[in-house]
């Protein structure tokens, strides 16, 4: 029988454990293994690194991809990871969980002026750009929409004139994003926002940063000087912001 109540001293050597297996092993599905250095069964059954090492009874990290330029925000949606690079002209990146092929991340969008926040839904990818001034080139400061698969080589603006977008997420039917440059939470539909511009959900939440995130009740946020996690309900914060943490740093 497969045994999930492992000891912590299993696979010790000379010490039996449940299941019938000798030498410390431990039953998962009928298989004797050693949960201290099982990948698969890490710890306990079914505990599974994916693809990483198993020390004693604790996954190890793998590194997925290397070399990359300031990996800023990421999101991991089944078996694949997007993150953004944010440099001067970064870019945003996809590989599979198990890790990056020999050929390195797949690069879904470049030229990005300190690309942010990352979100994706569906076949739908989104991503800010806080910018880096008109000198610097490439796609400035705005909250961009493409497919997950790859980008134009000039995304989809949903937001013409954001101000400094950092985290953004979503949850499916609109896209929000944290304003660095006045401290709003905002929200447009994830087809585009409509001529009056984004809904301010909140409004000077002292310097709103990179957390955020969203289900069909409430958007959620970090506010960096303030020190605050807080929330508002959807769709318009009739509430008000309600600080759920203080004295965070």
């Amino acid at each position: 029988p497969t045994n999930t109540d492992v000891p912590a001293n299993a696979d010790a050597p000379g010490e039996a454990t449940p299941g019938g297996c000798e030498g410390g092993l431990v039953s998962c599905g009928g298989v004797c293994v050693g949960v201290q250095h099982d990948g698969a069964n890490c710890g306990r059954c079914s505990h599974d690194c994916g693809g990483g090492t198993c020390a004693a009874g604790v996954c190890q990290p793998s590194v997925i991809a290397s070399a990359q330029d300031t990996p800023r925000a990421l999101t991991v949606v089944g078996a694949t990871v997007y993150w953004t690079n944010h440099d001067t002209l970064g870019t945003v990146a996809s590989c599979p969980t198990s890790g990056c092929p020999g050929s390195g991340p797949a690069v879904l969008a470049t030229n990005l002026q300190n690309a942010s926040g990352i979100a994706v839904t569906g076949s739908s990818l989104f991503f800010g750009c806080a910018g880096a001034g008109a000198d610097a080139g490439g796609i400035g400061a705005g909250v961009y929409a493409c497919s997950s698969s790859g980008c134009p080589a000039m995304p989809t603006d949903l937001a013409p004139g954001a101000g400094e977008p950092v985290g953004v997420t979503t949850d499916g039917t609109r896209v929000f994003w944290n304003d660095a440059s006045n401290g709003q939470v905002l929200a447009c539909p994830v087809g585009g926002c409509p001529p009056t511009g984004p809904s301010v959900i909140a409004g000077k939440q002292g310097s709103p940063w990179y957390g955020i995130a969203a289900n069909a009740t409430y958007v959620y946020w970090g506010a960096r000087s303030a020190g605050t996690i807080a929330r508002c309900d959807l769709p318009a914060c009739a509430s008000g912001p309600q600080t759920l943490a203080t004295g965070q740093t």
